[in-house]
């Protein structure tokens, strides 16, 4: 697929990061670039371990570890330009990324690329390629014949097309489940990988948390006004089944950011009114299990996950925070 766009010219620079540790249990992890603060645009688990895409590099980092491991893009990743020797123009080309996700011990992203010229822009793709992490150097493999439909996630404007990306992906038979912004809100979307088109999950388009669960199913959730309660539920898109878990009163939330969801302890943590908390999604029981001393403003477009005993925040600024979930729980009585 290609796409007609007006874009601005933009270059990175591949750089080697610095980082902060601090004591274990309460890590904070500054990400960047030779001094240059670094923008996350995509994190994922990998393992035992998070893959963070960055405005200027690729870094994998898991608690325990004394710094993050920085790779350097090999190809497919940085501006090329080619000029024209006869004419002087010059045509530049660069990845967009829209989203990431794992299955079966890969990482993928959904990329495509971005061709810019003093008179002419164009999208081709998107794509999913294969994150290759070799020696000290990354690159992008893309995978063939899985140029993916993205038209439900594009916007509009006299011939200029925005593409938008997809968050909390997760990867289930063939097709990938996430969130977007569509009009006039963020809508849970399903996008196959073989080039069907993409479509607005239906069943759940109302639930206004959306995000990889355990069994090929993800855990959804939405406001009851009725019963002054957020709802908590399992969808399985395979069946289209949605069970309904725990309603939990609105008075025992604040400003919850940052679900993670884990299959270990069976419980989903996030970050609410400087804690972070566990769920149980089946009673409903609620317990703060760690300090997070961040407000709402920080977290915007935050990346978070479990690794091991420790719940992981990644903030789009490039700084990562991690708790110990083991450390400090108390049990927190339904109001």
């Amino acid at each position: 697929m290609k796409i007609k766009i007006l874009a601005g010219f933009l270059c990175l620079l591949l750089v080697i990061p610095a980082f902060a540790l601090a004591a274990e249990g309460n890590i904070m992890v500054t990400l960047q670039m030779d001094g240059r603060e670094e923008q996350i645009e995509f994190a994922c688990t990998h393992g035992d371990e998070m893959v963070f895409i960055g405005q200027y590099g690729v870094y994998t980092w898991k608690p325990g570890d004394s710094g993050a491991t920085s790779y350097v893009w090999e190809d497919g990743y940085t501006t090329e330009i080619e000029t024209n020797a006869q004419t002087g123009e010059s045509m530049s080309r660069l990845r967009e990324n829209l989203a990431i996700f794992s299955k079966d011990g890969e990482t993928y992203l959904i990329s495509a690329v971005v061709e810019m010229s003093s008179w002419d822009s164009e999208i081709i793709g998107p794509s999913i390629c294969r994150i290759v992490l070799e020696g000290s150097t990354a690159r992008l493999e893309e995978v063939d014949g899985s140029e993916v439909d993205w038209e439900l996630l594009t916007d509009w404007d006299d011939d200029m097309p925005s593409l938008k990306p997809m968050t909390n992906a997760a990867y289930v038979d063939g097709v990938l489940y996430g969130t977007a912004f569509i009009e006039p809100s963020i809508r849970p979307v399903s996008i196959p990988v073989d080039g069907s088109s993409a479509n607005i999950c239906e069943s759940v388009a109302n639930e206004e948390i959306f995000l990889p669960y355990k069994d090929d199913k993800l855990v959804v959730a939405h406001v009851d006004y009725e019963q002054e309660a957020i709802v908590w539920a399992i969808w399985d898109p395979a069946t289209d089944d949605t069970e309904e878990l725990a309603a939990v009163g609105l008075e025992n939330f604040s400003e919850p950011m940052g679900f993670a969801y884990d299959e270990q302890s069976d419980l989903l943590y996030y970050v609410d009114n400087g804690c972070v908390m566990a769920l149980d999604l089946y009673t409903g029981a609620l317990q703060k299990v760690a300090g997070m001393p961040l407000q709402m403003h920080d977290m915007i477009g935050c990346f978070s996950a479990m690794l091991g005993d420790y719940y992981v925040l990644a903030m789009e600024d490039g700084s990562i925070a991690a708790r110990s979930v083991n450390s400090e729980s108390t049990a927190v009585e339904h109001q």
